[in-house]
């Protein structure tokens, strides 16, 4: 309950402060061009189809052996691991190397797995190339995977970048979130070594993991299809139409649109459904049709 209750604050909080300072968000939405693009993807016969787990071809050709991913802690609690967590300062980042070897070494079971953010999350820290390596090489002699997360590559000041490492044992993880502004999407690509034995094979067994939230275009349609506004109209001429709810009287709205539109149609209380009014477009030419819906 005292959860609960915080939860709520929070978004209070956030959705409701003028300069929400807070938010890992972007303020821009995805390129025209992108947009426009998804148009025309919309319409294409291919995106009815089934496709592969790896995405469409051509995505992952152009990401160069890059697949879809949606990668979070979710993932660790699928999976039934354990979570050790260190949150440094960026002024003791240096300690990084010398804490993550005394974990590998002295940890039992030893930690299978080693997540990384860079630039870093909360501190928006860049690690140094040749500590990358470093950590990179303490992974790989301990026998623990290495997943980097590059979700703000782009976003770097002074001249500076972060690294990026392909070895066998690492598994980077990229996002069009934040750069293109599709954080309602909830889209990512991963990039890992193709000399990894059985590894494409493990990543496509937890690739269907729970993402922080769902997808707000997926949200959006699931709202839409549960509005059941069109009553029947699986045969004969005349479907029903719900009425929107503070419309509660059929009789009045039919009388409104012969009187306002010239258009005429019948309450559905007539037949046993109040709320409704039925449409029967039997009687008139699809261009008729479409002026009277207009």
């Amino acid at each position: 309950m005292f959860i609960s209750v915080i939860g709520k604050c929070i978004n209070f909080l956030i959705f409701t402060c003028f300069l929400p300072m807070t938010l890992g968000a972007v303020y821009w939405n995805p390129p025209v061009d992108v947009l426009e693009k998804v148009k025309e993807l919309a319409c294409e016969l291919s995106t009815s189809y089934y496709g592969t787990h790896e995405g469409p071809q051509n995505w992952w050709r152009a990401l160069t052996e890059k697949v879809l991913w949606t990668f979070y802690a979710s993932c660790v609690r699928i999976i039934s691991c354990t979570n050790l967590q260190s949150w440094l300062h960026p002024v003791q980042i240096i300690r990084l190397r010398d804490w993550l070897e005394k974990i590998l070494s002295e940890t039992k079971p030893m930690p299978k797995l080693v997540s990384l953010v860079n630039p870093g999350n909360p501190s928006g820290t860049i690690i140094p190339e040749l500590l990358f390596k470093q950590i990179s090489d303490i992974c790989r002699k301990a026998g623990s995977w290495l997943v980097v997360d590059n979700a703000c590559e782009y976003f770097t000041y002074d001249g500076l970048k972060p690294s990026c490492i392909g070895r066998k044992h690492v598994i980077n993880l990229f996002s069009f979130s934040k750069a293109y502004g599709m954080i309602g999407c909830r889209v990512r690509y991963i990039a890992y070594s193709t000399e990894a034995e059985g590894l494409r094979t493990q990543l496509l067994k937890v690739q269907d993991n729970i993402a922080i939230f769902a997808s707000i275009i997926s949200q959006k349609v699931e709202a839409l299809s549960s509005l059941e506004s069109v009553m029947g109209g699986e045969g004969a001429i005349y479907p029903g139409v719900k009425l929107p709810n503070k419309y509660k009287d059929g009789a009045e709205v039919v009388r409104w649109l012969v009187h306002r539109h010239a258009v005429m149609l019948l309450p559905g209380s007539d037949s046993g459904a109040p709320g409704c009014v039925r449409i029967t477009y039997g009687a008139l030419r699809e261009a008729e049709c479409e002026i009277a819906v207009v």
